[in-house]
């Protein structure tokens, strides 16, 4: 009788023993930056690590996610006390990256060009628009995952200012929309190219109806000149549907960007 307790007992505690084991799912990822949570299967949602160097020096760490051709992320400069995240927003067409560091002010303080290798490395160039210096860019993958936060807009908060400027003298776009009704708002957009021509890119205010976080528009009275406005979490794409609208405004001025919303 002894050893039949014994036994129901043994067999109890190894059943809660396997049953505690199996409530505790590790969702805590250390790595040298942050503690962040393991993504889940289910999302399939992806962000890629790097971590390296610009110029062989200036020590990076790199993260984003790639959502039809648009990637979002961010960069954080590893010499810096404060280790601040910048906001990267860019594009992956035919192997090639271009990611834009935008400061909260839609202020782009550098681009990254370049495509990963073979070795699972990031290779090309970082480059300045205020100093207009080159450096070269080397990073490696690393094994990390987090939770990829959607980048989806709210129909809700589409609403508001956006902005691009690649330095002072630099290229400038404004974008503002502000709701009228239900399913109509008004916008318009107004770019510039760099000093000192300061050729201009208009598209004077208007009511367009919104389909969801987009909407296409053709410019009155134009040579069939159409473009569409994508919005996403936090900045809005606009891109020609009938390719540049030539003769349409100054000399290399366009309304085509990306724009982080700033207000």
């Amino acid at each position: 009788m002894k050893k039949i307790i014994l036994f129901i007992t043994a067999l109890y505690l190894g059943i809660a023993c396997q049953s505690k084991k199996e409530k505790e799912t590790p969702t805590l990822v250390k790595d040298t930056l942050t503690s962040t949570f393991s993504q889940s299967e289910e999302m399939g949602i992806s962000e890629t690590f790097w971590k390296g160097y610009i110029n062989k020096s200036i020590p990076i760490y790199l993260h984003y996610q790639i959502e039809n051709d648009i990637i979002v992320g961010e960069i954080i400069y590893l010499n810096t006390q404060e280790k601040q995240p910048i906001k990267i927003i860019g594009s992956f067409e035919e192997d090639q990256f271009r990611l834009l560091e935008f400061e909260s002010s839609g202020n782009i303080s550098g681009i990254i060009t370049g495509t990963v290798t073979g070795e699972n490395h990031f290779v090309g160039d970082w480059f300045s628009p205020k100093t207009r210096k080159n450096f070269t860019l080397d990073l490696t993958e690393k094994d990390t995952t987090v939770i990829a936060p959607s980048i989806v807009a709210n129909e809700n908060k589409l609403f508001g200012k956006y902005h691009y400027g690649f330095s002072d003298a630099g290229p400038q776009g404004y974008f503002t929309i502000e709701k009228l009704n239900d399913n109509q708002a008004i916008f318009e957009i107004e770019s510039v190219t760099s000093d000192p021509a300061r050729n201009l890119a208009t598209v004077d205010k208007d009511t367009i109806t919104l389909d969801g976080t987009n909407f296409t528009y053709t410019i009155p009275d134009s040579d069939n000149c159409s473009f569409n406005v994508q919005f996403y979490k936090d900045f809005a794409t606009i891109m020609y549907t009938n390719g540049y609208c030539s003769g349409q405004f100054g000399h290399n001025a366009t309304i085509e960007g990306t724009f982080l919303k700033i207000e």
